[in-house]
């Protein structure tokens, strides 16, 4: 039996969360989606967004390795997706701090790589209805929302070289479009 370890990257707001619950229920049962933000609040023992914030770079890089590394379901046909950010822009009233979460040793982790991009308009509207974390609701500005994406963009860039045919691009479609697409994806890493 085949597992797929699938890692989707791009800015918070983006929208991937909903497309990889449309991938999951197309594919389900056999489909699981894990957030990168609960690998490291799991893996640091801390509750919320903000407590991560007052964690080093470092650490909080080599607890999502490590996270990631655990993935793996002893026997069956199983898909993981992680659903995660290549970087993330640290903002306060003076100063941005971009911590950078790739690792070289995903390319080893993972079949595939997916990368999600956005408007930035659309990313500001999707931040600002994000009740569930009100910092990232404050800073749902139109710039600071294209600064993100132009961040993890020329991240993406970087790195996507190294992953020869393991990788994927969707811009910003439809849900189901998207979803179809990591769908289709999918079936050339199994």
């Amino acid at each position: 039996m085949i597992q797929v370890l699938l890692c989707v990257f791009c800015a918070n707001g983006a929208g991937k969360s909903s497309l990889l619950e449309t991938v999951a229920d197309m594919n389900s049962p056999s489909t699981r989606i894990v957030r990168g933000s609960t690998i490291l609040k799991e893996s640091l023992g801390v509750a919320s967004y903000e407590a991560l914030e007052s964690i080093s770079a470092q650490e909080k890089k080599q607890a999502l390795l490590k996270g990631m590394s655990s993935l793996t379901v002893e026997g069956g046909s199983h898909t993981t997706i992680v659903d995660t950010h290549l970087v993330v822009p640290m903002r306060s009233l003076t100063t941005c701090v971009v911590e950078d979460m790739w690792d070289e040793r995903l390319l080893e982790l993972f079949q595939g790589f997916v990368y999600v991009s956005a408007p930035a308009a659309t990313i500001a509207q999707r931040r600002r209805m994000d009740t569930g974390r009100p910092l990232r609701a404050m800073r749902a500005t139109l710039q600071v929302c294209a600064e993100d994406l132009q961040l993890n963009a020329k991240r993406w860039d970087e790195i996507s070289p190294s992953m020869k045919n393991k990788k994927v691009i969707i811009n910003d479609q439809t849900i189901l479009v998207g979803a179809q697409k990591i769908m289709d994806f999918l079936q050339t890493l199994s």
